[in-house]
C-alpha cells in the first residue's frame, strides 16, 4: 500500500494500493493511467507519499498520523456520527 501525508502534520489523507501510478509534481498530484482524479490541494512542497505501508485496518482519512514508520491516532480526530436507521 501507499499513503500520501501532509508534510505539516503527518495526517494520512490517502491510501492507494502499490500499483496505482500516483504522480506528484509542483501544482498537483495525479492518481492513476489513464487519469482517475487529480488532486489540486497537494503537490510536492506540502505532502508525501510513503510506499511499501500497511495501514490501520480502520483506516479513515486523517484519522491516523504516519511518520514513515510509525502509525499514531491523530488526537484531533472525531469519529463521524452514527446514522440512523429508519424503522
Amino acid at each position: 500500500m501507499k499513503t500520501l501525508c501532509l508534510i505539516e502534520s503527518n495526517k494520512s489523507v490517502f491510501i492507494f494500493n502499490d500499483n496505482e501510478v500516483i504522480e506528484i509534481n509542483d501544482v498537483n498530484i495525479i492518481v492513476g493511467i489513464p487519469i482517475k482524479f487529480i488532486i489540486n490541494e497537494l503537490n510536492s512542497n506540502n505532502s508525501k507519499l510513503w510506499e511499501k505501508i500497511q495501514a490501520p485496518d480502520d483506516w479513515i482519512g486523517v484519522k491516523y498520523l504516519f511518520d514513515g514508520t510509525t502509525w499514531t491516532k491523530n488526537p484531533d480526530y472525531i469519529e463521524p456520527p452514527v446514522a440512523s436507521q429508519a424503522e
